[in-house]
């Protein structure tokens, strides 16, 4: 009995983990696409389009260690 409980709570971890890693990668194309192309106005420029690009490099290392750890089995 303790064994299945330890099982389902470790699959809902797991499914938790994905979710939140998929939403983050996300996340960092959508900030890096928005420093690259729409600066704010409190940033200058020629800081935001290098932060945008660093973001978006950051989203790329990101979606390759959740693609590793989640697909490639």
């Amino acid at each position: 009995m303790d064994d299945s409980r330890e099982d389902r709570r470790m699959m809902v971890t797991e499914s938790i983990g994905k979710v939140f890693g998929i939403i983050m990668v996300v996340l960092y194309f959508i900030l890096g696409t928005t420093f690259i192309f729409y600066t704010p106005e409190r940033i200058p420029e020629q800081y935001a389009k290098p932060f945008g690009l660093l973001l978006y490099a950051y989203g790329f290392f990101r979606a390759y260690k959740y693609y590793r750890k989640y697909f490639s089995r």
